[in-house]
């Protein structure tokens, strides 16, 4: 799917699209509030990252996907951290809350808590988001459901030993959460550099 310029958008817009950010994830999905999707989620969405392989494309695939998650994590909450816009595209840091306590990708529940940060780009058209970019921290879901060692566990060194690999990793918050930032900004200016060259 190609995306195309549009015009600059006034201040009002722009927090008009903010709010719209906020508006998604507290309604589909904190609330599970499905009937707002028309209000929230263009009908033609397309995700360029869907994280469930297999879901269709359009609002449909999108509501899956949040039904697949508050399946698995009944009491899922997805916090906003931080919302930027810039033109017609709304960046997003996320972090999900949850306990698992359905099945999920054919995972029986552990009923253990899990906490996933996340980065996404979305593309605003006519009020609803149109598109998404994103990425997640897939490697640290399945670590806190337990199916993949932890960094610095026997069964981590074990893997990476297996694997033939030697890697020292350290564990700081506020490392990762900078990391995250900065992948979150670089990926809004990607996709403002290659609209910008399209143009």
């Amino acid at each position: 799917m190609a995306t195309t310029a549009t015009a600059s958008v006034t201040p009002d817009q722009l927090e008009a699209n903010r709010q719209l950010a906020y508006r998604f994830y507290d309604q589909l999905w904190n609330k599970g509030n499905y009937d707002a999707a028309p209000e929230l989620l263009h009908p033609d969405h397309f995700d360029h990252s869907m994280p469930i392989p297999g879901l269709s494309q359009g609002r449909d695939g999108v509501l899956d996907l949040m039904r697949t998650f508050r399946a698995a994590f009944p009491d899922l909450f997805m916090s906003v951290d931080m919302v930027i816009a810039q033109d017609d595209l709304v960046g997003e840091v996320l972090t999900l809350r949850g306990t698992h306590t359905g099945s999920f990708l054919g995972i029986p529940a552990t009923g253990k808590p899990v906490e996933i940060r996340s980065v996404n780009v979305c593309r605003i058209e006519d009020g609803l988001v149109r598109e998404r970019w994103g990425a997640s921290d897939d490697l640290g879901l399945l670590q806190q459901l337990g199916i993949l060692p932890a960094p610095g566990t026997r069964g981590w060194t074990a893997s990476l030993k297996a694997a033939g690999a030697q890697v020292r990793i350290r564990k700081h918050r506020a490392t990762i959460t900078g990391a995250i930032a900065a992948v979150g900004a670089g990926l809004l200016a990607l996709v403002v550099r290659r609209r910008s060259d399209r143009s």
